[in-house]
Formats: structure tokens, sequence, C-alpha cells
């Protein structure tokens, strides 16, 4: 399924905010827009888990969009992503204080965006009956109702 098409969303961030894609974001947006990314791609541990045989906790995150929003922005929020290395803590501290600057609306609407990007790849790796995914897809649009 392709949520992004289902959800009538933009392939792009930028147009998803209503910016043309030579809009550029200041750097708190910059940041913050780099962390949510990179915090909603730690998520594939879950992908690994199903391959790694442990279908049941992979089923129990992804049937569960809300409460993956909900993580990726709280995660987003107290630890540095980066690819391959997290920090949090009073190192991270300075950092995520920068990316408050850009805005409570703006966060929880490019949170939105990747976690719906995660589901377009997600339900590639693992299979959900169609039911399931018409399921999920109906809370992603409860969800994008209330950002």
């Amino acid at each position: 399924m392709d949520f992004k098409e289902s959800l009538n969303m933009p392939k792009s961030l930028k147009h998803f905010l209503g910016h043309e894609e030579s809009y550029k974001f200041d750097r708190h947006q910059k940041k913050l827009v780099e962390n949510i990314k990179e915090c909603a791609n730690d998520q594939w541990a879950y992908v690994n888990s199903y391959y790694d045989g442990d279908e049941e906790t992979a089923y129990k995150f992804f049937n569960n969009p809300e409460a993956v929003y909900d993580l990726i922005e709280y995660e987003s929020g107290t630890t540095i992503y980066e690819p391959g290395f997290t920090m949090f803590g009073e190192a991270a501290a300075s950092y995520l204080n920068d990316t408050k600057f850009a805005g409570n609306a703006f966060k929880k609407k490019v949170v939105f965006f990747y976690v719906v990007d995660l589901y377009d790849e997600v339900t590639k790796e693992i299979p959900f009956d169609e039911r399931k995914l018409d399921e999920i897809c109906d809370r992603l649009q409860v969800l994008k109702r209330t950002i």
C-alpha cells in the first residue's frame, strides 16, 4: 500500500509542509528534520527483529501507528540520532534545545511525514493483510487530522 497516496500526501516533505522544493529550512528546522528522519530510520530495528524471527515484536510495534508516532516525537526531542550512533542526556541538551526553535507545530508535521514514510517502506518488508493495512491507513488518517 502506498500510504502517502492513500492519505493524499505529496511525496516531498517540503511540499507536505506547503513549501516549494527550493525552500530552505532554517538551521533549527534543518537540525530537527534530520533528527526526526534518523529517529524514524532507527525504528528499522523492529524490521530486523522480524527477520531475526521475532515477528510478534515487529507486528506489535507496527500495528500501532499512534504509538510509533508518539515514540518518534518523544525520542527525537530527547536523543540525537545520526547514522550509526545516538547521543542523549547533557551531551545532547544544547543541540536538542536548538531544535525547539523550529516550533512544535512544525515538529508534529515532520514527525507525521516520516512516520508515513516509515510505513510505506516497512510494509514492503513485513507482510500485512489488506484488512490490517486499511486499518493502519485509517488510523494514520485520524492522526493526520490531529496535527
